[in-house]
């Protein structure tokens, strides 16, 4: 009699932790379900995934895919997208912020699904929008207070910090830079408030230039010249367009201004409003300042400047003549002397998904350069970047981040090699 009662009392048992672990996996899949619905919803409501992975999270705390979908849902609660940015509370950043402090405390390298971010620079981008809304209230003491609070929880990591320096030393004096992305953008800003680097330099997301606030703070607070109006600001979205000649001036030098043909960036009939607020800025701010873009040309942020955009190390360049060219040139290979990873942790690196994938440019602008002395029938140059980024980048320290990538890199190897 009192085997059967055990046996009972064990198959109870069993029973019950098999029924809390499906009920568990339950909440945990339908709340990521209903986030990312609501992801891409125009009028998002994420209470219900809010309640779902609360559940989850409360059934299972040790999980870390449930918090750090739990950690998005609320981000997205506090600041709905980009627009609501400047909106951000200090007490849901802080309830966002603590549920991915937990996912690095339990595992310091996160494997569960992602949505975009790792959840170091998860941190980094919650605090940021912190930081904007700050900025945009006129209170750059709390944003440098909001910067240092997602330093302090674990975000701006070592190797992002130690990358986006090399940006924005980079840059020439008194340049604008068009940033795009959270892993860019916000370490830029991080380094300027709070250890006052390179501060000549003007950074502009063009991501955020679909936001009216992000535009009137540019121009209220960064004295950046505009002619739209308020209204225009408000409520531009995107404008009919058709192949345009459009023209960058420069008063000072006018052998230096550039004329190109913008056509449309969507739904080939329409340009965006982040599209004609950075023409504008550029038209009515640039002059004879040196404009960088920190990712390659592409219709969503380099306004087809595609045959003026040349790469320039870590940064594509505005080039407005054969001599711009020409220096361009001349300096890339000393340029990359200055990349290295060799003051980083390994862990560092290996424990961030995007800080990988970060540093990987280093090798980008590395075999940039070299396929183009490769091109001039300069091989045994070519060999000899190849051996020294071989060297700086090893594959033990840092992995590569795309297979395309490392097989290009083989095959330019092997290509040059025969050729020697």
């Amino acid at each position: 009699m009192s085997k059967n009662l055990f046996l009972l009392c064990c198959l109870f048992v069993t029973q019950h932790g098999f029924s809390q672990s499906l009920d568990f996996t339950a909440l945990l899949d339908s709340g990521k379900a209903e986030f990312k619905r609501q992801a891409v919803a125009d009028s998002p409501d994420f209470s219900n995934a809010y309640s779902l992975l609360s559940q989850a999270v409360k059934k299972q705390p040790g999980n870390t895919e449930g918090r750090y979908f739990l950690a998005h849902v609320i981000d997205r609660i506090n600041s709905s997208d980009g627009k609501e940015m400047y909106l951000s509370k200090k007490r849901l950043t802080i309830e966002a912020s603590q549920h991915l402090e937990a996912i690095n405390k339990l595992t310091p390298s996160y494997s569960g699904e992602m949505w975009l971010l790792d959840p170091y620079s998860k941190i980094s981008a919650i605090w940021s929008g912190q930081a904007m809304a700050y900025l945009y209230a006129g209170k750059s003491d709390s944003a440098i207070y909001a910067f240092r609070e997602g330093r302090q929880r674990g975000g701006f990591i070592n190797p992002v910090l130690d990358y986006n320096r090399h940006l924005l030393n980079s840059c020439q004096k008194n340049a604008f830079l068009i940033s795009s992305g959270d892993m860019v953008t916000f370490p830029l800003l991080y380094l300027q408030s709070i250890e006052k680097l390179r501060p000549d330099v003007t950074i502009i997301d063009c991501n955020l230039l679909n936001t009216a606030w992000y535009v009137r703070y540019l121009n209220q607070k960064q004295h950046l010249k505009l002619s739209y109006n308020n209204n225009d600001i408000d409520t531009l979205v995107y404008k009919e367009w058709t192949p345009t000649e459009v023209s960058l001036a420069d008063p000072d030098n006018p052998g230096n201004g550039i004329k190109w043909t913008l056509r449309p960036t969507y739904g080939e009939r329409y340009v965006l409003k982040s599209d004609l607020m950075l023409l504008d800025i550029l038209k009515q701010n640039l002059h004879s300042r040196p404009l960088h873009y920190t990712t390659g040309p592409d219709t969503t942020s380099s306004l087809f400047l595609d045959s003026f955009l040349q790469p320039d190390g870590l940064l594509f360049t505005l080039v407005r003549n054969d001599a711009d060219l020409a220096r361009l040139v001349e300096a890339a290979p000393g340029k990359l002397q200055t990349y290295s990873i060799e003051k980083i942790n390994d862990e560092d690196i290996r424990k961030s998904q995007d800080a990988v994938f970060l540093l990987n440019e280093y090798r980008r602008a590395y075999l940039t350069c070299i396929a183009y002395i490769h091109s001039r029938s300069q091989f045994a140059n070519a060999m000899k970047l190849m051996n020294e980024m071989d060297r700086k980048f090893n594959v033990n320290k840092l992995p590569w981040s795309s297979e395309q990538q490392q097989q290009y890199s083989d095959q330019l190897r092997e290509t040059i090699r025969k050729q020697l």
